[in-house]
């Protein structure tokens, strides 16, 4: 009986060293893109429409307006091919400023950052 004794603390102390942590955390399957814009004579403003667009597909994955900073952030981007397109339209004489880029590639895990400089037409 007093063999078991012994043996308690010692599992005990083997089952507080090899559980879980906080290290432990799944690898990240999804990505994160940071697009901020400027508008030529503008500067940085809001409501800059930036959509994300799947390469392979050409399709719109995301369409979203800039905040006063002129960010936008697309969370939680499977891995793949993409690229992003950004347009202004300016209210007062309705001229519209945009620009793109080329084709980026993202990883599981990524955190791509983008700035933009939107050109009137």
């Amino acid at each position: 009986m007093k063999k078991i004794y012994f043996l308690l603390p010692l599992l005990v102390f083997t089952l507080m060293f090899t559980s879980c942590n906080k290290d432990d955390d799944p690898e990240p399957t999804t990505a994160k893109i940071t697009v901020t814009s400027t508008v030529e004579d503008f500067g940085t403003i809001a409501n800059i429409a930036v959509t994300l667009f799947n390469s392979t597909s050409d399709v719109a994955i995301s369409t979203k307006n800039s905040d006063s900073n002129g960010k936008v952030v697309f969370e939680n981007v499977s891995p793949g091919t993409y690229y992003v397109e950004a347009l202004y339209i300016e209210t007062s004489t309705g001229d519209e400023a945009d620009a793109d880029t080329d084709d980026f590639v993202i990883a599981a895990g990524d955190e791509k950052s983008i700035n933009l400089s939107l050109i009137f037409l």
